[in-house]
């Protein structure tokens, strides 16, 4: 129906065996940039990473090219850990998709050829949850001087949004 709805359960401890369940293969996903990865990109997923914002050190030599090669590696975690929740949310999504439409879980998250428009709304699922690449220009202006401002904007839309949409619920978690 377009509007928002929650993926996970609101029991907390539920919830985080939700994500739990599914963190293990998509790490091995994103770290590998496997076929999940290139789906997920294809289908509309590829946003700014929020490790990208706010770098400190550019490789000009001497220390600061050292520190600058530092923050790549510290930057590449970063991004695996972004992209193993994105893709941890969205194989909640299809889950909760395939319920949704009466169907199995286990054909839905096997065929994405077959349940394509599951796999797009999935995507959007996905990166609707945090996409640090939202924000007006105000925010982004601010985000020059203070690193992670519009992240954090970002965070506290989706959490504020949720207990707009389902106050018992949010309160529950």
């Amino acid at each position: 129906d377009g509007s928002w709805h929650s993926i996970y359960s609101p029991h907390l401890p539920i919830a985080g065996g939700q994500m739990l369940r599914d963190i293990p293969g998509a790490m091995k996903e994103s770290w590998s940039k496997g076929k999940d990865w290139k789906d997920y990109v294809n289908r509309g997923g590829g946003m700014d990473f929020l490790v990208s914002y706010g770098k400190l050190f550019r490789k000009e030599g001497g220390v600061s090219s050292a520190l600058a090669g530092l923050q790549d590696i510290a930057g590449w975690i970063g991004e695996v850990s972004e992209a193993t929740m994105r893709l941890t949310i969205r194989k909640q999504a299809l889950r909760k998709l395939a319920e949704r439409d009466g169907l199995k879980a286990e054909e839905v998250l096997a065929d994405p050829e077959k349940y394509s428009s599951l796999w797009d709304e999935a995507t959007f699922y996905s990166r609707d949850y945090f996409d640090p690449s939202q924000g007006g220009g105000f925010a982004r202006s601010v985000d020059a001087a203070v690193p992670y401002f519009n992240a954090g904007i970002q965070a506290s839309r989706g959490v504020l949004r949720a207990a707009y949409r389902n106050p018992k619920e949010q309160a529950m978690k």
